[in-house]
């Protein structure tokens, strides 16, 4: 298998063509016995600056929080609806 690796100059990563071969070189890390024993575990994702792939060991939900605007503020919405339940329950003595 012929992996291109570049050095692609607008994010200066470590880049892959095509998702294929980032999770195959993916794989092969976490494999890695200094990997494992540290618990990483690396995965591919595609770049928004240079549209290749590229690794991370981000965990997915973080990665969705910082850049996911929306959905970051559905989460911070439901977690103010939750508060003012509580303290409108409390206020007004109501049991759930």
């Amino acid at each position: 298998m012929d992996v291109s690796l570049n050095i692609h100059p607008p994010c200066k990563k470590v880049s892959f063509d095509n998702k294929q071969f980032a999770t195959v070189r993916s794989k092969e890390i976490n494999q890695e016995d200094d990997v494992k024993s540290q618990g990483l575990h690396f995965r591919a994702y595609r770049c928004p600056v240079c549209s290749k792939y590229h690794l991370t060991k981000m965990e997915m939900a973080l990665a969705r929080w910082i850049n996911d605007i929306a959905y970051r503020n559905q989460l911070r919405e439901e977690a103010f609806v939750r508060r003012e339940v509580a303290y409108y329950n409390r206020r007004n003595r109501i049991r759930e």
